[in-house]
């Protein structure tokens, strides 16, 4: 049954793409440690300025600047280059800052989706990679509202998998009952929308 829905979904591209260990656990607890030395910068008004609004998220932006966040930077971006240019085929050609988002106790994202922009700026790949051990929180889930249980079911959150979907697909942050969850986030965007 299971593979009968996954390639109905596969058909329409509206499967996420899971690439497992693109970071380390080393690495992951580095790339946390690198954006919590860079928490002056300005990251409030930057979500605000994606979203649009008011945002009560907690996080970091990665500095761009810094050799070693480039390497971990370079890298995710090779794998999201060559996942569009084989699986998605979005018109993208450049990526947004990335966040290190960080969910505390009874933090959660809503329903939502992340294709509408100001400046001309349309995400079309959203970019999402787990950086904590699942054993060291429970909750926050990722949750895509369109996917069937049994789908859902299938994916696992281990620490150093890289998530990749389309930028139209609703999803949320299910609540943190415990723990803290840590998570690398940026978009593939275009200057042009969907089409």
């Amino acid at each position: 049954m299971i593979e009968n829905t996954v390639e109905r979904y596969i058909h329409h591209l509206e499967l996420p793409v899971f690439y497992p260990n693109i970071f380390t656990p080393e690495e992951c607890k580095r790339i946390v440690e690198i954006a919590k030395k860079e928490r002056n910068l300005p990251f409030q008004k930057a979500m605000e300025k994606i979203y649009e609004k008011k945002v009560d998220v907690k996080g970091m932006i990665m500095p761009h600047q810094n050799p070693e966040s480039l390497k971990f930077i370079s890298r995710v971006q090779k794998v999201a280059i060559d996942t569009n240019n084989n699986h998605f085929k979005f018109d993208a050609s450049y990526f947004s800052p990335v966040f290190i988002l960080e969910y505390l106790k009874d933090s959660f994202a809503y329903n939502h989706v992340d294709i509408s922009r100001s400046d001309n700026t349309f995400p079309k790949m959203n970019i999402l990679i787990f950086l904590s051990d699942p054993n060291d929180y429970q909750g926050g889930r990722i949750v895509w509202q369109h996917l069937p249980p049994e789908i859902m079911n299938t994916y696992k959150q281990e620490q150093g998998t890289m998530v990749m979907f389309p930028s139209f697909l609703c999803h949320n942050v299910e609540p943190i009952i415990s723990g803290e969850r840590y998570s690398y986030t940026n978009m593939y965007c275009s200057n042009n929308s969907f089409r």
